[in-house]
């Protein structure tokens, strides 16, 4: 079954979001949403989910992280960004992240970052 997918970001397609959708395709659809609607959205899938979060696009990721840690603790929160850091990694994990990639252009070393996630989590099917 595939697995719900959503990244958290611009609402339009970035050169990014196209090709972790493409690297993600073998789970399931990559859906997009805008951080107002995410928790809501998420929240149909009965918050079993993969969430990624693009920083570059959020203003207070730890924020928004700990919100969703809140509404839907189901959920597996990676935070994205293309600038990482030991410090925005520490927020995004204290405040519930599982993962904090690196905006890869690889499509296998995403691909690879996101099964690792679903290694360590029950299964996110409905």
């Amino acid at each position: 079954m595939p697995i719900n997918l959503f990244l958290i970001g611009h609402p339009e397609e970035t050169g990014w979001s196209r090709i972790l959708g493409q690297a993600l395709a073998p789970l399931g659809v990559l859906e997009t949403v805008s951080e107002a609607d995410a928790a809501e959205r998420i929240a149909q899938y009965r918050c079993h989910a993969i969430v990624i979060i693009d920083a570059t696009a959020i203003e207070n990721v730890p924020a928004l992280v700990s919100r969703l840690r809140r509404q839907c603790p189901e959920s597996r929160i990676v935070v994205a960004t293309a600038s990482p850091t030991w410090q925005c990694a520490r927020d995004a994990f204290q405040a519930g992240a599982v993962d904090y990639i690196r905006k890869s252009w690889d499509n296998k070393e995403l691909l690879a970052a996101i099964k690792d996630v679903l290694g360590e989590a029950p299964a996110l099917t409905d």
